[in-house]
């Protein structure tokens, strides 16, 4: 407002005003700072508590089997059978089985030991009979059906040639998966499983004979490095090659 031909009075009086109206503006925009900050705060909380929530119900991979306590026991010596095939607990060796991939059946009781210091094994086999690898629509889901294919120009070198072309592919892929951890992974053959693949960790398992490898990976990455015994990735294992 131009003060000009104001009074002197008249100036103070609409000075006094102008300050009043800033300050109430001022005010005003604290409040809404404060509002909109009040409602961003909210909103991340309600954001950081769906997530705690999602996480709480979403269920852990596997099943859970009882814990056959943690005995060390001498090469050979007898022990109890244990509640699940491949086990998951229970009287073990004292060394363990180095990280990696291995082309033999590592013995159960080096198997345990690895699991009691937070590993993972996976346990593949190839199906009993000659399989056929059937389409799938997703590169991590590779469908393996057991049945014998049924024609006439089928000859026992064609199916052993299949069979074997199976079984190299399921373990590549499952290669695949293992090479991406540094330790604390095992993957093995093991023909005592009963279904094609099988994964352990302590307590925990999972089966099935469809090989899915965002299934793997995601029992992996849930139970590695959660065994009873903390030990660190750089740690050498024992002695078991």
């Amino acid at each position: 407002m131009n003060e000009e031909g104001l009074s002197r009075t008249e100036r103070r009086t609409l000075q006094k005003q102008e300050r009043v109206e800033a300050r109430q503006k001022s005010t005003r925009s604290k409040l809404l700072s404060r509002f909109g900050l009040g409602l961003a705060l909210i909103a991340a909380l309600a954001g950081a508590g769906w997530f705690v929530f999602s996480i709480i119900l979403t269920p852990l991979p596997g099943q859970k089997v009882p814990e056959m306590g943690r005995e060390h026991i001498a090469i050979g010596t007898s022990h109890t059978p244990y509640n699940s095939n491949p086990p998951t607990s229970g009287p073990h060796y004292a060394d363990t089985a180095n990280w990696g991939i291995h082309e033999t059946t590592i013995p159960e009781e080096y198997q345990i030991h690895n699991l009691e210091h937070g590993g993972v094994v996976v346990h593949y086999k190839c199906p009993e009979s000659s399989p056929t690898l059937e389409p799938t629509s997703t590169p991590s889901a590779s469908p393996v059906s057991t049945a014998t294919p049924a024609t006439e120009s089928a000859t026992p070198s064609a199916d052993i040639d299949q069979f074997a072309d199976v079984c190299t592919l399921i373990k590549n892929q499952l290669e695949s998966i293992v090479r991406q951890y540094q330790s604390k992974v095992i993957l093995m053959p093991n023909p005592k499983i009963d279904k094609n693949i099988a994964l352990t960790a302590w307590t925990r398992i999972d089966t099935f004979d469809t090989l899915d490898l965002d299934r793997v990976k995601r029992f992996i990455d849930a139970y590695r490095n959660r065994g009873p015994e903390n030990v660190p990735d750089n740690m050498p294992s024992a002695q078991f090659e």
